[in-house]
């Protein structure tokens, strides 16, 4: 048996006969192909676009913080390799102070960055739900009498959560890993040449 086709795309784009395929040539309609990125932030406020600039903004900060606390704690334990004492123990002192500092920085960008991500994912869902039902009103009645109605609710349900995810802290913990890598590479070239 063949699976039925996801409601939720028939409904949200409402193609008609001889309408939908794609005119880049994949050959699939429009209704079936990936969201991009900027696709998925097209119902963004400008509250969201700020949101999202000081959420980034804190990806950035948090995802350089990671690779400068491996520096900061290979210099903490090269300063054990001094022969004056008090030099030591003036360096323990400051580094370990600033491996302490950014260790605070980094729970205060984490934090900044998931409240931020996840706001404006939430937003994001719910207005694409609000879209979607605003779509199905538009719909003829006929419409109604092949679909069960609980499988609408839960496919919209089910497609706006899943974007709520991705757009939340899952893409913060991406971009943030991806800076991680960036600034890692670069301290790592610029500590060994």
């Amino acid at each position: 048996t063949s699976q039925p086709k996801s409601i939720m795309c028939n409904a949200a784009h409402l193609p008609s006969k001889g309408q939908g395929s794609d005119s880049k040539g994949s050959g699939a309609p429009k209704w079936q192909r990936n969201a991009s990125l900027r696709q998925l932030y097209r119902f963004a406020s400008k509250t969201d676009r700020w949101q999202m600039v000081a959420g980034v903004s804190a990806v950035v900060v948090s995802g350089a913080n990671q690779p400068l606390q491996l520096v900061v704690f290979g210099q903490l334990l090269d300063s054990f390799n001094l022969t004056d004492k008090s030099e030591v123990q003036r360096r323990i002192f400051f580094l370990a102070g600033m491996y302490a500092a950014l260790g605070v920085q980094q729970l205060i960008t984490i934090s900044i960055q998931t409240a931020c991500f996840t706001t404006v994912a939430a937003r994001q869902s719910l207005r694409m739900r609000a879209a979607y039902f605003a779509a199905l009103a538009r719909r003829p009645l006929s419409f109604f009498d092949g679909a069960d109605a609980g499988g609408l609710a839960s496919s919209v349900l089910e497609k706006t959560t899943a974007v709520q995810a991705g757009l939340g802290d899952d893409l913060a913990q991406l971009l943030q890993r991806l800076v991680a890598f960036v600034t890692g590479l670069a301290c790592a070239l610029y500590f060994s040449w």
